[in-house]
């Protein structure tokens, strides 16, 4: 029986694997309520099985290839299920429960085969799992930084307090073209600038700010931009890039975000400040000029 029960938790292991991928990459809340009830479902089975092999075999410890795997793969969920737990993010599933599936899939379907006649293949076995092991803490860090624990109900949806987003201007792409965010969303320059922020505000006002390291002359190193507003940033045609940083609240989602703008908009900011001629204004749109 002890095969079955181990048949039962890979099964549910993949399927908590692909389940997992949306839950983590996209934000989707009911792909994680299929991953995480799988992921328990597969560590009782996975519990009983190895019980029961364990206790077939009379020791208490694995001994061999089979169980050792076997052991790992449980211990490995184990841990996955009490970080979900400690700090509700699934991105660690992303890597592990992969690992969980693969490492249960030979014992469960062709036990005692586990080994091979050649052993460059087992010590590159050792390094995949190692270098999938640390890809999956990097994930957890990167997850923890990119977003607050914290949630707060916004349009019927629960998401994070806060969120933060790395990108670069450079030469080959120096516009951020007109886009509009529902969240607060406050730019930080890491290096390189400086660049020309334009923000229109719902009431019709315009704002031009330059992010730069340049105080005396009028930069500023952080720019806020309110929720609701539309913005183009602009690097400066001296300088070579930009890297920045936003932290965007509450967090940012797809559904919050619009880009481009038509005749409407231009209208609406055509003249608000010297700079926004009718020209100027489609530069910033860009390509997302809308009919």
């Amino acid at each position: 029986m002890s095969l079955l029960w181990l048949r039962v938790a890979v099964f549910l292991y993949g399927i908590a694997a692909l389940a997992v991928l949306p839950a983590a990459l996209y934000d989707r809340p009911r792909w994680r309520h299929i991953a995480i009830p799988a992921t328990i479902a597969a560590v009782l089975f996975h519990f009983v099985s190895l019980a029961e092999m364990l206790n077939a075999a009379h020791h208490a410890l694995p001994v061999d290839t089979h169980e050792t795997q076997t052991l790992l793969s449980l211990l490995l969920a184990a841990a996955f299920l009490l970080v979900y737990w400690r700090y509700k993010t699934v991105s660690l599933g992303v890597f592990i429960l992969p690992i969980c599936f693969l490492l249960g899939l030979i014992p469960a379907f062709h036990p005692g085969q586990e080994t091979t006649a050649f052993p460059i293949l087992h010590s590159r076995w050792i390094l995949l799992h190692i270098a999938l092991l640390l890809a999956a803490y990097a994930a957890l860090f990167l997850s923890l930084i990119a977003s607050s624990e914290q949630k707060v109900p916004v349009g019927g949806q629960l998401i994070a307090i806060q969120s933060q987003v790395y990108y670069m201007l450079t030469r080959e792409l120096p516009t951020n073209y007109l886009h509009w965010l529902a969240s607060d969303d406050t730019h930080v320059l890491i290096d390189g600038g400086p660049v020309d922020y334009f923000i229109f505000h719902p009431d019709g006002r315009v704002e031009k700010f330059t992010l730069g390291r340049d105080v005396a002359a009028g930069e500023r190193p952080v720019v806020p931009v309110p929720g609701g507003c539309w913005k183009a940033l602009r690097l400066h045609p001296g300088a070579g890039f930009a890297l920045m940083a936003n932290a965007l609240s509450p967090e940012w989602t797809p559904d919050r975000v619009k880009i481009g703008a038509g005749a409407d908009w231009i209208a609406r900011y055509r003249g608000a400040a010297p700079w926004a001629t009718d020209s100027f204004l489609r530069e910033l749109i860009g390509p997302n000029l809308k009919p």
